[in-house]
């Protein structure tokens, strides 16, 4: 996949499209691969030191210090402050295990959660998608893409949509 072409779009156009798509993480334990399910758009909004990695180049891993987790985002655009937050991943096949060894959840939620799960730190903040983390050339399969109702309160002020995939 051509990143920087991929995320120099607008946040909401990269939020719907990297659903169905394989997240691919690579470290000493090995390769792990999900399909990712749930992901947010943002753009604008006030820039604090928090949001600073809405300003990286387009496909620079961006992660968001919030309430002591790294929130897992992905900056685009390029002409304004923007960036897509993956907020799940899901397991679409069965996997293997041992007996009286607990079975992987077949779903990851939650920002902070997947950057916990992948072992992403803050090391990799600003580091470009590639070898260590990356994103499928293909999706997993295609499917039905809706965007969620987010009118709650505590939102964020530059939210512009989050999107499921089913």
């Amino acid at each position: 996949m051509d990143y920087k072409t991929f995320f120099s779009r607008k946040a909401e156009e990269v939020a719907q499209d990297l659903l169905g798509y394989f997240a691919i993480r690579k470290n000493d334990s090995g390769i792990f691969a999900a399909v990712i399910t749930e992901t947010a758009a943002y753009r604008g909004g006030k820039i604090t030191p928090a949001r600073q990695g809405m300003l990286y180049e387009p496909g620079r891993i961006f992660l968001m210090p919030n309430r002591g987790h790294l929130l897992l985002n992905i900056a685009c655009q390029g002409d304004m402050p923007a960036c897509v937050e993956l907020r799940e991943i899901s397991f679409p096949f069965a996997l293997a295990s041992p007996p009286n060894f607990p079975r992987p959840r077949r779903t990851i939620n939650g920002a902070g959660t997947l950057s916990k799960f992948l072992e992403l730190d803050a090391q990799m903040d600003n580091t470009l998608l590639g070898d260590a983390f990356s994103i499928s050339d293909t999706k997993y399969k295609t499917g039905m893409t809706s965007r969620i109702d987010t009118t709650l309160e505590d939102q964020a002020d530059n939210l512009i949509g989050v999107y499921r995939f089913s």
